[in-house]
């Protein structure tokens, strides 16, 4: 769509050189997270020059796990790094600020797709989708506790008994 004073919108599918060479002032991203991780970086690539020479870019997107574009640039915005020419501010709307959806709605989808599901659908949770050995959910929920004290590179959580084997494991 172009315009009398020489703008135009344009609309492009979603490839690795998505971008390439063009001078755009706003770029728009939608479901960044659903775009296959393969082209996710390719893509970012081709877009990224375009940006850091004074275009702004919206994305707009549910997370699909935990370790994609979208997942990355959201917690760096999370750090609030002024300094950062491609810095983003997020902002995230929650599932029942709707006004159509309330607890009967929350527990009539969480019935039709299941609680994962709901959490990353709605929740808008960084849930993992690699096959694991605990629940995203459970892990989602664990919290850091700072140890009691720290002695040759070994934390402490508990005070040490004399009267107990102990085993270490790494995993490198």
């Amino acid at each position: 769509l172009e315009f009398d004073n020489g703008s135009a919108i344009r609309s492009q599918a979603t490839t690795a050189s998505t971008g390439r060479g063009s001078a755009v002032s706003l770029l728009m991203l939608d479901e960044l997270a659903f775009v296959p991780r393969r082209i996710q970086d390719e893509m970012w690539t081709s877009v990224a020059p375009t940006l850091s020479n004074g275009g702004s870019c919206i994305i707009s997107s549910t997370p699909n796990g935990d370790q994609d574009l979208f997942a990355k640039l959201w917690r760096v915005s999370e750090l609030e790094l002024e300094a950062d020419d491609l810095a983003f501010k997020n902002l995230f709307v929650e599932w029942h600020e709707h006004p159509d959806r309330d607890d009967t709605f929350r527990r009539s989808m969480i019935a039709k797709i299941g609680e994962l599901k709901f959490r990353q659908e709605y929740a808008c949770e960084f849930l993992s989708s690699d096959s694991l050995l605990f629940n995203s959910i459970i892990l989602q929920s664990l919290r850091a506790e700072e140890p009691l004290y720290e002695d040759l590179g070994f934390k402490f959580w508990r005070e040490f008994n004399v009267n107990t084997t102990y085993l270490v494991g790494v995993d490198i």
